[in-house]
């Protein structure tokens, strides 16, 4: 709803600052349990990146490629389970064909043109056929990720079922160590050390970091257990996708909050978090007048909200301040957004994601504008045949750099510079799949916003305060 203070509480006992995934889900959670919430979002729309826009004929997903341990009906993943079943949200859902196909030269200067499937026997008799003398490293690398997974799950279970003593969820630490200790070996390791530790060979290792153009962060940096357990839900519950597109995910979860009572507030700006000498939240300053609460949840990067978001009196601890002041900003991104005046199987494609990262021999020197590191295309048609008017397809050109790349581009230039990006993505594209550019009816390119990430085992945080939690 548009912003109106008519029948609103004078107290709430949660406001959720930012309407992304994040801030709707700990809403939805919030309001589900029985308390009193605001959600504040300066848009005029829920969902942050999860969106659409439209672009002529067709309707682009502004963000997402696949999602993450969403699974099928009957085989659902903590991601599925979590919004079919614990907040009983009601959308369509489909899954892709395979993990991913991969087009690349390693850095022993051997080309590979692999499909990997999901299941994990197909998974590893892949890798096998295309790398041979790996299936036991595969197999231990699939048995350990696994691991990795049950753990999120582990968590998942005790909070969702509410298994709590003092007031907070129950862990057995003894429990955990008897069936996760393997985990807690290996858990905050770089990605690529635990898998060289496994028996990986070079060449898989490389064909596996190809995700590191969705994630910003490449192997030798990410934890292995975030990298695993995203791999190891692909590989379980296949890489999923919201029909028609993630907006329609974005107004299901705000429809189901608001059903249990939450209220919305579109185009209001949280200025500040306020609190008292002790340091107990009392409400949200905004552009539009304060909103008292007992605790804030806040949807953002971390660092926006330490400085300037919170009260002087909220005291961050000094360990998550020197945590993100440390950590170096990580990769940038453009997406380019493509319609074409031909269907996928006049094109003849017939993969949903395709990793091209190059010849990894040459490391590539990011000198300016026009070198991106790695690349994905993602073709919306092969997952989901209704994602464009019939006889034509969409897709997305996914381009990974490693600097800020506008920093020394004239603003003259801008327009100029975004064209020769487009041009130069495309062309790569077309050596290693088809001749494209004579199709494309509509091109967008999109600058992702990149203060959202960087090089940490978190890619993204959502901050939260709260204070008096007995009351809350």
């Amino acid at each position: 709803m548009a912003f109106n203070l008519k029948n609103s509480p004078l107290m709430y006992d949660v406001i959720v600052i930012g309407s992304g995934l994040g801030g709707l889900s700990s809403a939805l959670a919030l309001a589900k349990a029985g308390k009193s919430v605001l959600l504040l979002e300066q848009h005029n729309l829920p969902g942050g990146c999860s969106t659409s826009f439209v672009r002529g004929r067709f309707e682009f997903d502004a963000a997402l490629h696949e999602f993450c341990a969403l699974g099928e009906d009957g085989h659902l993943g903590y991601a599925g389970k979590l919004l079919k079943e614990e907040y009983g949200i009601d959308i369509d859902t489909c899954c892709a064909p395979e993990l991913f196909r991969a087009v690349l030269t390693s850095r022993s200067g051997q080309y590979y043109d692999v499909t990997l499937p999901f299941g994990e026997e197909a998974f590893t008799k892949a890798l096998e056929k295309a790398v041979p003398g790996n299936k036991d490293a595969v197999e231990a690398y699939l048995s350990l990720s696994k691991e990795c997974y049950e753990v999120s799950q582990y968590f998942d279970a005790h909070m969702f079922l509410k298994k709590k003593r003092n007031g907070d969820v129950k862990i057995s630490a003894l429990h955990f160590m008897k069936h996760y200790f393997r985990y807690l070996q290996v858990a905050e390791e770089p990605y690529n050390e635990v898998c060289r530790k496994l028996g990986m060979s070079e060449d898989v290792i490389d064909i596996l970091n190809c995700y590191r153009v969705y994630l910003g962060v490449d192997g030798n940096t990410i934890s292995f257990a975030h990298l695993a357990t995203m791999i190891y839900s692909y590989i379980a519950y296949k890489p999923g996708y919201i029909i028609p597109n993630s907006h329609a995910l974005s107004l299901s979860l705000q429809e189901k909050f608001e059903s249990y009572g939450g209220k919305t507030f579109f185009g209001v700006k949280a200025i500040h978090v306020e609190a008292d000498k002790k340091g107990n939240i009392t409400g949200v300053s905004t552009d539009h007048g304060f909103f008292a609460c007992k605790g804030v949840i806040a949807n953002m990067y971390p660092l926006s909200a330490y400085n300037g978001l919170l009260s002087p009196n909220i005291k961050v601890p000094m360990r998550e301040r020197k945590r993100y002041k440390a950590a170096p900003p990580s990769s940038r991104f453009v997406n380019i957004y493509i319609g074409l005046n031909k269907s996928i199987e006049e094109l003849g494609i017939d993969e949903y994601t395709l990793f091209y990262p190059g010849d990894l021999r040459y490391p590539r020197l990011t000198n300016g504008p026009l070198d991106y590191l790695q690349a994905a295309a993602t073709h919306y048609n092969r997952i989901y045949p209704e994602a464009s008017p019939k006889g034509t397809s969409i897709m997305t050109l996914t381009l990974e750099f490693e600097d800020d790349i506008w920093a020394n581009v004239p603003v003259q230039d801008y327009f100029k510079t975004k064209e020769a990006i487009a041009k130069k993505a495309i062309a790569e594209y077309e050596e290693v799949r088809i001749k494209l550019y004579k199709y494309v009816i509509v091109i967008f390119l999109v600058v992702v916003t990149t203060d959202l990430f960087t090089k940490s085992n978190n890619t993204k945080d959502i901050v939260t305060f709260i204070k008096n939690k007995e009351s809350i």
